[in-house]
Formats: structure tokens, sequence, C-alpha cells
């Protein structure tokens, strides 16, 4: 559990791998965390802090913040992390994906795709 500017926040695992995955130092976790910029709504509760090339998905427990996972806020940062992520072994890259999508939207639609 840390502290900043008075809020209590907790991170979780996932956020912690991300945090390094992303070689986030503590400047800009604690900039992100302690002062964002822009703060929005999101799914399930949670809420999406902004700040600079950082952002950070936060869902409000019991007197503190739960850090779910941190992630670029900007198209440079996320185009760093497909490189990245379609260097690892299990990494998808754009054209399987765009396969699994088609796939998915046929099967709705009731047609077999092969």
């Amino acid at each position: 559990m840390h502290q900043l500017n008075g809020a209590w926040f907790e991170l979780t695992p996932h956020a912690i791998q991300r945090a390094l995955d992303m070689a986030l130092d503590e400047e800009q976790i604690a900039g992100t965390l302690g002062n964002p910029r822009h703060v929005k709504s999101a799914v399930a509760g949670r809420e999406l802090w902004t700040r600079g090339k950082v952002a950070a998905v936060l869902e409000p427990r019991d007197g503190f913040w739960a850090v779910i996972t941190f992630m670029w806020s900007t198209a440079d940062g996320w185009a760093r992390d497909r490189e990245l992520l379609g260097s690892r072994p299990t990494g998808l890259d754009a054209e399987r994906t765009r396969k699994q999508r088609y796939a998915m939207k046929m099967t709705r639609r009731g047609r077999s795709v092969r």
C-alpha cells in the first residue's frame, strides 16, 4: 500500500508487471496517480487517470484505490508496445488478429468461416 497526496493506492500484480514492461519510472507513476491531468469514468465502476504519456485504470475499494493496470495514452507508446509484443512468441500479429475478429463477426451472423 502506498500513499500519494493523502490517497492510498495498492498496485495489483498485473499493474506492477505492466509498469515493468513499460519501463515506467517512479516519477511517471507518481505523476499519474498523484496528480492526474484527466480523469474519465470507465466500465465496471473503474476510472481512467491520465498524465502525459501514461494512463492508469483504477478501481475504488474500501478506503483505497486499486491500480488495475498501466497503459500508454499516446499512439507512439502503443506503437512501441506492438513492436515489443510482436517480438514475443505469444504475441498476435495484425493479420491474425484481423482474421480472428472476422471469424467472430461471421459466427455471430450464423455463418461458418473455413
